[in-house]
């Protein structure tokens, strides 16, 4: 049961559902009025493409709200982790803002053009799909720290392939060979737990309110960072359809400061390196219009679970 009072945030009146008591289900914190972009993610192989300026300043242009609802994260839906493995002979590569035809721009494309070789005989038709990526890295090299944030493999990747034809995408860093794994998406009608955070937002993530209303909902709720170490992330994510959802990815998780830790002085620099097993669902839902739903479930991993 939600009791509805008026609060502010960021400074902007709202009204704010609360739940009566701290029990299960956990309390689902909505927000912002303004629509999401509606650019579909290119195809295979495409470059993507970045709003126009009228269009960024439109969406720029819009107020910010913060609604209250509850039981939405009960339709969330999550997938199961793909089979068909395929053993990657080109090295995984970070998301590169280098100029064109620099070399982090060219190991990039010859890891895409290799991933795009590896599974397209079984990327067929329409979708949905799930890939998962697995990052092999070096006997010594550390998992959790030194900047390889799993989100910045699987952006560019999926991107690359088609983000719109993928509802679940999963990454691991790990030590040995690197794997790709691809087949249709499969819902998991057993998921390990329910979302230990829930919020539902409207709005342009290029704001940088959309960002801080989602950081301040996950202090107002307690969230506390997660102990020193390595960690594991699920994230749902609802959307209205045509949405090019991998584009939340990234100002999503740089909200997760309040979970993850984050720099002193830089709240929007959270420690996502600590992340060593992503887990990303999108559900598509008419009704959610131009809201984002949004679940969050994390566990420590420690040497026996760190995978492998």
């Amino acid at each position: 049961m939600i009791a509805v009072q008026r609060g502010r945030v960021n400074g902007h009146e709202a009204m704010v559902g609360r739940q009566a008591t701290a029990a299960w289900p956990p309390r689902t914190r909505p927000l912002l009025p303004v629509p999401l972009e509606h650019s579909a993610s290119p195809g295979r192989g495409q470059v993507p493409k970045r709003p126009t300026p009228a269009a960024a300043a439109e969406l720029a242009s819009w107020p910010i709200t913060v609604v209250g609802r509850d039981g939405d994260d009960a339709m969330m839906v999550v997938y199961r982790r793909p089979g068909n493995r395929v053993w990657l002979t080109w090295a995984p590569q970070l998301a590169s803002w280098d100029r064109t035809g620099a070399p982090s721009q060219l190991r990039l494309a010859q890891f895409l053009a290799h991933a795009d070789a590896s599974t397209s005989a079984l990327l067929t038709g329409d979708g949905p799909f799930a890939v998962e990526l697995t990052v092999g890295l070096p006997d010594g090299t550390a998992l959790d720290t030194d900047g390889r944030d799993l989100d910045n493999y699987l952006y560019p990747l999926a991107q690359h392939l088609g983000a719109t034809r993928f509802a679940a995408v999963f990454g691991r860093k790990t030590r040995g060979r690197s794997w790709l794994a691809t087949g249709p998406a499969v819902p998991d009608t057993k998921p390990a737990t329910a979302p230990r955070f829930t919020a539902r937002l409207t709005g342009s993530y290029v704001r940088p309110e959309w960002k801080r209303a989602l950081r301040d909902l996950l202090i107002r709720d307690g969230v506390t960072p997660a102990p020193a170490g390595p960690l594991a992330l699920h994230v749902t994510i609802g959307t209205g359809p045509a949405r090019n959802w991998a584009n939340l990815w990234k100002p999503l998780i740089d909200s997760l400061g309040p979970l993850l830790g984050e720099h002193p002085g830089r709240p929007f620099h959270p420690h996502d390196d600590r992340i060593v097993d992503l887990s990303l669902h999108h559900h598509i839902d008419a009704a959610l219009g131009y809201d984002v739903q949004v679940g969050l479930r994390w566990a420590p991993l420690t040497a026996t679970t760190v995978p492998s």
